[in-house]
């Protein structure tokens, strides 16, 4: 219960969902999983990571892909991820 209060009292995580670990259930790490992540870098944060740059190895936004990537080789996050599980295997 202290964690919690400690993770709400900071204004970054007021859209956080703290749910404890004995109460966490498999459609919560669903949930957790189909959501999508944002970029971090600065000016960016807002930007949801749709590319893999496969020169750095990093997921990037569209913002990225133009400025900070221009000209490097570049894919579909979701297909990066797919050849990843399929090495996997």
């Amino acid at each position: 219960d202290e964690c919690v209060l400690a993770h709400n009292i900071i204004r970054i995580n007021k859209e956080h969902r703290t749910l404890a670990l004995k109460d966490f259930q498999d459609q919560d790490i669903e949930a957790v999983l189909k959501r999508p992540a944002f970029c971090q870098k600065k000016r960016h944060e807002k930007e949801e990571l749709k590319f893999f740059c496969k020169d750095c190895e990093v997921a990037i936004c569209n913002t990225c892909a133009v400025t900070l990537h221009e000209g490097h080789g570049k894919m579909l996050l979701e297909e990066a991820a797919e050849a990843c599980k399929t090495q996997i295997k």
